[in-house]
């Protein structure tokens, strides 16, 4: 499953059971496929609501220690600049 597959990739880039990601996105099938795979991985997933002000959502994103940050093109539209300042890595769900 594909759940299965994010849980496989998150483990194998390093993201060890108890660590954190974050996601920001409209809801979709990938983004229920990030949540629960991450789940799988015994890794925390901190949901971050898109409607945030792009200040708060690197904010969330910075605070929760996220190893990755999953997003989709309007919240990566909505960041702009500030992507550059996430130190987690980027994962697009409608790449």
């Amino acid at each position: 499953a594909l759940m299965d597959r994010v849980a496989a990739a998150l483990q194998r880039d390093g993201v060890a059971p108890g660590e954190s990601v974050a996601i920001c996105a409209a809801t979709s099938i990938e983004y229920a496929c990030a949540f629960l795979g991450g789940l799988r991985a015994g890794i925390a997933v901190a949901p971050i609501a898109p409607s945030s002000t792009p200040e708060s959502i690197v904010d969330m994103v910075a605070d929760c220690g996220a190893k990755v940050f999953f997003l989709d093109q309007s919240v990566a539209d909505a960041l702009g600049d500030r992507l550059g300042s996430a130190k987690a890595k980027l994962v697009g769900l409608d790449d």
